[in-house]
């Protein structure tokens, strides 16, 4: 029996496929892709944390999930045993926040390479248009609701009377970012339109990227300020900005051509869907418009009551002491502002927590501004003072049966502040800058 030689043996199935004759992978290609799944992971899963949170039921077992998860992911994976949760601070950079995003990092990366594995071509265009979608009506809720609390205007308050006499060297850098945007609510309004106008074009799909494009350069002034300004929420703003930046990704292409004449291939349009998602983008939209609304409601009819936060708005303002007698304290000024807080002019200002009765004329604060403590315990108990005002004058004295105390001040005109009293002028033939 003779062999054929020189016949060349033909694979009968792709298994029988020699690895020398299978395409090589395109490693730059599938490492695009990886990444560009990873990003894209991690920030509709950013986004979709503090939505999923307020979801009745679901988002309980949510928080109590993460909270269980991200101290022990932080104590395992980043040597870190103290992110836990704390209490509400105010601040977004907090241990517990920044190991929530590496949590979140890292399940995005092990996601992304199942997906990749499992499905290595391109994205289909309709799951491309959801997650634009989702960091579309994401971005769009924050730049919201920042931007109403500016127009209104009341996220950097007034300078209220213990900020005017506050002096400056006591700033820390935030407080002195706030002083500067709460001293003209013209200026902060104009930062809350720039902040709404784009927020109001990201809700809907054909002005989404107007509404990116314009969100972009707000959020890279908002990163600025929070970075140098050493405000602890640069961690969110910095995802912000991201999420602008993806949105507008899709579209540098187009720009660029438009810019230079070169040729450039038009996007897919956006498929066709079922009615159901049409109705959910609808309802989405429409809860995002809604809530924007109830919070201008609410933000404008606490501008209205702050006045009062104190208790008894006649005796707000700034009263230099006049007259004194008895065991008093070395007050000089004595400043009491909206916040409830009191600032007295001795070595140092001092920041504390006051109550107003304008019904008994009392005034509640701590003992400790009058008596200091001894030793190192903390002093929580209070003292009450009568309070009486005459035109301009205030008068603090002890309660009845006890003469130990009686204070006089007379009322400061604030406008008598050279920042208070400072106009717009078109023509100065001379700076005024003191």
């Amino acid at each position: 029996m003779t062999l054929p030689m020189n016949r060349p043996h033909v694979p009968q199935s792709d298994t029988e496929a020699t690895a020398s004759q299978l395409p090589a992978p395109n490693w730059g290609d599938l490492s695009a892709t990886l990444g560009m799944r990873t990003a894209g992971v991690y920030l509709a899963l950013w986004v979709a944390t503090p939505f999923v949170q307020v979801v009745p039921l679901l988002g309980g077992m949510y928080r109590a999930s993460l909270q269980w998860l991200v101290p022990r992911f932080a104590a395992v994976v980043l040597g870190n045993p103290n992110a836990y949760q704390p209490a509400a601070t105010g601040s977004g950079d907090t241990t517990y926040n920044f190991a929530l995003a590496a949590l979140l990092a890292t399940l995005s990366l092990v996601g992304a390479i199942v997906w990749t594995r499992r499905a290595p071509m391109p994205l289909s265009p309709r799951i491309t248009c959801w997650w634009h979608d989702v960091l579309r009506f994401g971005l769009a809720s924050t730049l919201l609701s920042y931007g109403i609390a500016k127009v209104v205007p009341s996220q950097f308050a007034a300078l209220d009377p213990s900020r005017l006499l506050q002096p400056l060297g006591e700033f820390t850098p935030m407080g002195l970012l706030w002083a500067f945007m709460g001293q003209s609510s013209m200026y902060q309004m104009f930062g809350g339109w720039c902040e709404v106008i784009p927020g109001v074009l990201l809700l809907f799909r054909r002005t989404g990227i107007v509404g990116a494009f314009l969100a972009v350069p707000v959020l890279v002034n908002v990163v600025a300020l929070n970075l140098f300004y050493d405000v602890p929420v640069k961690l969110h703003s910095l995802h912000y900005l991201a999420m602008a930046c993806a949105l507008v990704l899709p579209a540098t292409g187009a720009l660029w051509a438009a810019m230079t004449g070169a040729s450039f291939t038009a996007r897919q349009p956006h498929p066709v869907e079922p009615r159901a998602a049409t109705v959910i983008r609808a309802v989405a939209t429409t809860l995002l418009l809604l809530r924007g609304v109830g919070q201008l409601v609410m933000e404008v009819g606490s501008s209205d009551s702050m006045s009062n936060a104190g208790g008894d708005s006649t005796i707000h303002g700034i009263w230099a002491r006049v007259d004194q007698t008895g065991e008093t304290p070395a007050w000089r000024t004595l400043a009491v502002s909206w916040r409830s807080s009191v600032w007295f002019d001795k070595d140092s200002s001092v920041f504390i927590s006051i109550r107003a009765d304008p019904k008994t004329h009392r005034l509640e604060l701590p003992a400790s501004v009058i008596k200091p403590p001894t030793g190192p315990r903390i002093n929580t108990s209070t003292i009450t003072l009568n309070y009486t005002r005459l035109g301009d004058t205030l008068t603090l004295s002890s309660l009845p049966g006890d003469d130990s105390m009686r204070m006089t001040f007379h009322l400061r005109d604030p406008n008598a502040m050279r920042l208070l009293r400072g106009r717009f002028r078109w023509i100065q033939d001379y700076p005024d800058n003191r």
